[in-house]
C-alpha cells in the first residue's frame, strides 16, 4: 500500500513522491554511521586557575591547555568520552572518569615551569609555599605535605588555596595554630583543618591530633605477626 501511495502522482504536481525522492533527495543522503547512536550532554564551565574544567555530574575535573584559564567553555560528554570546546573548537578530549573528586590531567596541558604565578595566572607550588611561610612554619609544613599527596601536585592546588583562605576567614594566627595540631595526621586535607577551626580546637590546650586504631577483639596487633 505504501509503495502504491508513493508512486501515485501528487496533487498539483506532475510527479510522484517516489520520483521526487529519486531525482532530488537521494543524492543528498549521507551514509548511516557505522556505530550506534550515543546521546551527548553539553554543559558550560569556567576554566579554573589549575587549568581544569569541572564536570559537575561526576564531580570530576579534566585538564585543558593552560592558556584557556579563565575562559568559559562547553563540555560535551557521553558515557565514554569528555570533550572541551571553546568557540566551537575542541581544545581537549579525555576518556570519561567516574572517580568522584578526582582529576584527569594531560602533561602537555601544564604550563612551562619557568612561568611565574602573576605572569601566567596559574597557581603554582611556589606561590602557595611562599604564602604559607608568611603565615607561619606549621602552615608552611602543612602546605608542603599537601603538595606531595597526589601524583600531580597541581591536583592539590585547590585544597592549598582553600586552606590558605581559612587564614582570611579565621585569622592567620588561628590557622597557624590549627596547622600545628595536625603534625601526626597521616593525611592532610582542607576538611581536616576547617573542622579544627570550626570546632575551635585550635584554641584548646595545645596538642597534636593523632590517629589510632580502635581496640577490638577482631583487630590483630603487631604481635600477631611476630616470628618469635
Amino acid at each position: 500500500v505504501l509503495q502504491t501511495f508513493n508512486a501515485a502522482p501528487m496533487q498539483k504536481k506532475d510527479h510522484s513522491r517516489l520520483e521526487a525522492f529519486e531525482h532530488f533527495e537521494r543524492a543528498l543522503l549521507k551514509k548511516l554511521p557505522i556505530g550506534d547512536f550515543v546521546p551527548k550532554t553539553t554543559v558550560t564551565a569556567k576554566i579554573a586557575p589549575d587549568y581544569h574544567a569541572w564536570l559537575g555530574e561526576d564531580r570530576h575535573r579534566y585538564s585543558v591547555p593552560f592558556q584557556f584559564i579563565g575562559y568559559q567553555v562547553n563540555i560535551v560528554y557521553d558515557t565514554d568520552h569528555v570533550e572541551v570546546y571553546w568557540k566551537h573548537e575542541r581544545i581537549a578530549m579525555h576518556r570519561r572518569s567516574y572517580v568522584r573528586g578526582g582529576y584527569t590531567t594531560i602533561d602537555s596541558h601544564m604550563p612551562p615551569n619557568h612561568m611565574g604565578y602573576k605572569e601566567s595566572r596559574v597557581w603554582d607550588a611556589e606561590h602557595f609555599i611562599n604564602t604559607a611561610e608568611r603565615i607561619g612554619p606549621a602552615t608552611s609544613q602543612v602546605i608542603q605535605r599537601l603538595l606531595k599527596q597526589r601524583a600531580y601536585k597541581e591536583q592539590t592546588y585547590r585544597s592549598c588555596m582553600g586552606i590558605l583562605k581559612l587564614g582570611t576567614h579565621y585569622t592567620p594566627m588561628r590557622l597557624e595554630a590549627a596547622c600545628r595540631r595536625v603534625g601526626n595526621a597521616s593525611r592532610i586535607s582542607y576538611s581536616l583543618i576547617n573542622s579544627i577551626l570550626q570546632k575551635r580546637l585550635d584554641e584548646s590546650p595545645e596538642h597534636q591530633i593523632t590517629f589510632h586504631l580502635p581496640e577490638h577483639e577482631n583487630i590483630r596487633g603487631a604481635q600477631a605477626y611476630s616470628l618469635s
